[in-house]
């Protein structure tokens, strides 16, 4: 566990030293569904599957933010 902080640290120095823009998970299908990539329930069920069935971290509190807000604020977005 400790390496794979420790490479995630490297990975993170050299994309800033790059002047990389980092971007997780959530932003990367946040980005999917603004490109329209991906359908809103596809985003959901992703997200729901990272949380229940992978070693993914998140806190209840942004969790329900992203479904709730985020991606509602999108999805009304596409309905304009």
């Amino acid at each position: 566990m400790e390496n794979n902080f420790f490479y995630a640290q490297i990975i993170f120095f050299r994309s800033t030293t790059l002047d990389l823009k980092v971007t997780g998970t959530i932003g990367i299908l946040i980005k999917s569904l603004n490109l329209k990539l991906i359908t809103v329930e596809k985003c959901k069920n992703f997200l729901y599957i990272l949380v229940e069935n992978t070693t993914f971290r998140i806190s209840s509190a942004l969790f329900s933010k992203i479904l709730n807000k985020e991606i509602e604020k999108i999805q009304d977005k596409f309905l304009l």
